[in-house]
């Protein structure tokens, strides 16, 4: 026991020795060792202001007041960092064997700005102050322990910090509230960095470790992983990366809200459409290189069940430029229909699509302005909801917020569809094109598009539009443009004409067709035609009118003729179909009928009365028509002839 008494003596009394040596060392002396080692590695002036204290508690070393640590000579930006105080704890045996080991550091409120030159130029790449010539020789006698001496940061946590991040000809980026958190204990080992950022209020998990910190700080490249997590979703990297932001590895990206993650990365409020990845599971071989290149390869994507694959390269900066290629099963987007999650009506003064009318929900194509390039796209099948396309290759072409997108090859409704689409948002949205279409069968083509059933047939298309608005009801209700439509042998439902023409009712029941032509303009949402040519075994039809692609309406007489009635004269009925697409009424137009039907009786009858007043003109008035010389022209001619007569009498 006596043992134990005098050990915990001598332990006591060396404790105390050496405390009381640090205390006896001025602040000032140890905050000039702190700046000239500092100084010393990085080549940077450390400047602390204020009073400089030694303490115990809560670390045993230094507070001190205000501290800044100089930029870089080409700034022009103030100094790196400034903190409104710093606590520096020292490991005592470094002091006294002549190593400045900083075994941690407490920032209150700093303010860390980096910058970076587009020469490639970084403010924290450091280099050595005042390094021996090459002309001056080595010292004959080396100090065996000179090369010991060496500074070591184990600990550094930052409260508060404001971080600014500045490259060359880029936005600058300045994140307020950021707690950091990094333990270096050995100068040759890794670093590990905590920290929490709050871009937007919410907070941000960061965690990096990077192996050989020092020789990374110095640009040296080395093994890195990366994680950040957040409400809704979570990002990690696994590979090699650089001080200058080169890197080489694997990332991936799970977000199960992906709206809310990127609102709490600071992008802002982005409400994701439903099939591009409101919910995503990304994975890639990343490499980006110092020139701004990143490459995407054997990338994996799953968008809300959407499963692609890709290869992109893209040049970032304000716009990046990215050439892709993507692949994919069965995709299904029919979300982009209505709009990224459509308001409700009452809250944003909007509606959605409803059997009658357009969603009237504002069309949001500000993606088209965040990038630019060309992106090919190789699909089983495509469903967009009021559009859907089986086997497809298309590219998208996106210049200064305008697209095109060019179909390549496309398989949709039985046929084949080959043109180009636009989407254009430079000034104002508006989406235009020209495409043509054989072979299209128009029951499914109309059914998805505009809900309408009642015309079955395989169609050859052609169609150029233009439609210009804030919404799918403003665009349809201005949609231009022209197209001709030439259809095989098909069917009519609703209205069956053989039935018309023998009774004069011809609603319900089907009509049969040989074929059907016609040609359209479009003006102000409304397609017009006045040529539909309508062929049946028996009748033949004709139509010209209005159907209204913004009203969902329709004005439309067609005549069929029954081609073998009236001695092969024909009889017409015609029949119009008038209101809305979801109910049209088709009714016979009577007064029409009978002004077709007995033109031609109403023409005989004329002729037999004029030809009665002509005989009792020419007996009354004893007028005689010459061959090829019609009753008025004799007529005429009597009349000169007895008025020459009686002017010759007043002069005889």
């Amino acid at each position: 026991m006596r043992w134990l008494i005098r050990l915990a003596g001598v332990l006591l009394l060396i404790a105390g020795v050496a405390v009381g040596s640090v205390l006896l060392l001025p602040g000032d002396r140890i905050a000039r060792i702190a700046s000239d080692q500092i100084r010393a590695q990085t080549g940077r002036d450390l400047v602390f202001t204020g009073d400089t204290q030694v303490t115990l508690w809560p670390v045993l070393g230094i507070v001190t007041g205000p501290v800044a640590f100089a930029n870089a000579s080409w700034s022009d930006q103030g100094p790196m960092f400034t903190a409104d105080s710093l606590a520096i704890g020292v490991n005592t045996a470094g002091l006294f064997g002549g190593d400045v080991r900083i075994t941690k550091v407490d920032a209150e409120n700093p303010v860390v700005r980096l910058e970076q030159r587009a020469d490639g130029r970084a403010n924290w790449l450091f280099r050595p102050a005042s390094p021996t010539p090459s002309n001056v020789p080595a010292p004959a006698n080396p100090d065996p322990n000179a090369d010991k001496n060496e500074f070591v940061l184990e600990h550094l946590d930052v409260r508060n910090a404001r971080l600014i991040y500045a490259v060359e000809g880029q936005d600058t980026i300045d994140i307020a509230n950021v707690d950091l958190s990094l333990i270096w204990p050995e100068p040759a080992g890794a670093a590990q960095f905590d920290a929490t950022a709050r871009p937007t209020g919410v907070p941000l998990s960061i965690k990096v470790e990077i192996d050989k910190f020092a020789e990374w700080s110095q640009g040296q490249p080395q093994p890195v992983s990366v994680a950040v997590s957040g409400p809704g979703g979570a990002v990690s990297f696994e590979g090699v990366a650089g001080i200058l932001g080169e890197l080489a590895g694997q990332t991936k990206i799970t977000t199960p809200d992906t709206g809310g993650f990127l609102n709490a990365l600071g992008v802002g409020p982005v409400d994701v459409p439903q099939g591009l990845g409101r919910k995503a599971d990304i994975s890639a071989n990343v490499t980006l290189i110092r020139d701004g290149v990143l490459a995407l390869r054997d990338a994996v994507m799953n968008l809300d069940g959407n499963s692609l694959r890709a290869e992109a390269d893209i040049q970032l900066g304000d716009v990046p430029q990215i050439n892709a290629r993507l692949s994919a099963g069965r995709l299904d987007v029919s979300g982009l229909n209505a709009g990224a999650g459509a308001p409700a009506a009452s809250s944003a003064g909007t509606a959605p699509a409803t059997p009658s009318s357009w969603s009237t929900t504002p069309i949001d194509a500000s993606v088209l302005s965040t990038f630019e390039g060309v992106i090919a796209l190789s699909a089983e099948a495509i469903d967009f909801g009021s559009l859907k396309l089986d086997a497809t290759r298309m590219d998208l072409r996106v210049d200064r917020s305008r697209a095109v997108v060019t179909l390549e090859e496309v398989l949709a409704y039985d046929g084949r569809i080959a043109g180009e689409i636009v989407l254009n948002n430079r000034n104002g949205f508006s989406t235009g094109g020209a495409f043509q279409g054989t072979g299209i069968a128009l029951n499914g083509v109309l059914s998805d598009m505009a809900g309408w059933k009642r015309l079955t047939g395989q169609a050859d298309i052609r169609l150029a539009f233009l439609g210009v608005g804030q919404s799918v009801d403003q665009i349809m209700r201005n949609l231009s443009g022209e197209g001709t439509l030439s259809v095989g042998r098909g069917t009519i439902s609703g209205l069956d004409l053989d039935r018309l023409i023998r009774s004069g009712d011809g609603g319900g029941g089907t009509t049969v067709f040989d074929s059907l032509t016609a040609s359209i303009v479009m003006k102000n949402g409304d397609v017009l035609n006045d040529d539909l040519l309508l062929i049946l075994p028996q009748i033949e039809t004709r139509g010209a009118g209005r159907i209204g692609l913004g009203a969902k309406d329709i004005d439309y007489l067609i005549t069929p003729v029954a081609v073998r009635a009236r001695s092969g004269n024909g009889f017409a009925i015609p029949v119009r179909i008038s209101g809305p697409w979801a109910a049209p009424r088709i009714i016979p137009d009577v007064g029409a009928a009978l002004e077709l039907n007995f033109e031609q009786e109403r023409k005989a009858l004329e002729s037999e009365v004029r030809q009665e007043v002509e005989r009792t003109l020419q007996k009354e008035l004893g007028i005689v028509t010459e061959e090829g010389q019609t009753t008025e022209e004799a007529i005429q001619d009597k009349l000169e002839q007895e008025l020459g007569r009686s002017l010759k009498k007043l002069f005889d």
